[in-house]
């Protein structure tokens, strides 16, 4: 499959069905990443403010800009809104910052991360507060929580969202990592309806029933961590790699391809 085929979002954009995803790459090691993406054929590259790299990946892709390899209409470009942003007059400002650190004008898709709220921005280390994925201690994690906004509803973050695409700074809105319930709350109130929900998607985590979900509502289903995520910390020390099940495994030899 060519990294560039597309497909049609219930808004009639076309979005590149493979992206390249920047998760867990420093600011400084991802200009030169950046810049070997659409050398080989990227053009969806998935960015997020949480990952830290969004100014790099902004440096990359200018030095490409610069030497006339692609054009900004040549790429198609992701990022997602951090949960200490979803106040209504905090949407705007944050997808400033985003458009700014990325040298990109505007964004072709702007997803809300995850469907709950922070009171304000939070240690970066210390982000994820229902599981042990926080890198730091116990107690942080725990102190941590309090920091949940239970008044702040992502309704609220989603008109906000609506008016980014009005404005012109978005072409595309969508979700991360949200439920059938809460999708459906979106879609009772909404006025442009959520063109994608991206969630862990794997053969360990199939998401089946979302799937019929969002096909349903015409909402594209789009995976993070296809291959398992191995270096995710909150996976259990005797899960099994995917790249190493044995069916999968079957499968790639029968086929003469790598288990990935």
């Amino acid at each position: 499959m060519s990294s560039s085929e597309s497909i049609l979002m219930n808004n009639n954009v076309e979005i590149p069905q493979l992206a390249f995803g920047t998760y867990d790459i420093t600011n400084e090691e991802i200009v030169n990443v950046i810049e070997s993406g659409p050398s080989i054929g990227y053009r969806h590259i998935d960015c997020a403010w949480l990952y830290g790299n969004e100014k790099g990946i902004g440096k990359g892709l200018s030095n490409q800009f610069k030497k006339g390899k692609i054009k900004r209409s040549d790429l198609f470009l992701t990022s997602k809104l951090w949960c200490s942003f979803h106040k209504f007059e905090r949407v705007r400002q944050q997808c400033l910052i985003t458009i700014n650190d990325l040298q990109c004008q505007y964004l072709d898709l702007f997803l809300i991360h995850w469907p709950f709220a922070f009171v304000d921005q939070v240690c970066f280390h210390c982000f994820f507060p229902f599981s042990s994925f926080c890198l730091g201690s116990r107690e942080k994690n725990a102190e941590f929580q309090s920091n949940v906004d239970d008044k702040l509803d992502f309704l609220v973050t989603w008109k906000a969202m609506e008016m980014l695409v009005d404005e012109g700074l978005v072409k595309s809105i969508g979700l991360s990592n949200f439920s059938e319930e809460q999708i459906e709350r979106i879609i009772q109130i909404c006025k442009y309806k959520p063109v994608v929900n991206q969630v862990e998607i794997h053969p360990y985590c199939p998401q089946i029933q979302l799937e019929i979900f969002c096909k349903k509502h015409q909402i594209l289903l789009e995976a993070y961590a296809p291959l398992g995520a191995k270096t995710r910390q909150w996976k259990k020390e005797n899960d099994p790699e995917i790249l190493e099940d044995k069916t999968i495994k079957l499968i790639a030899d029968k086929y003469n391809v790598h288990p990935a």
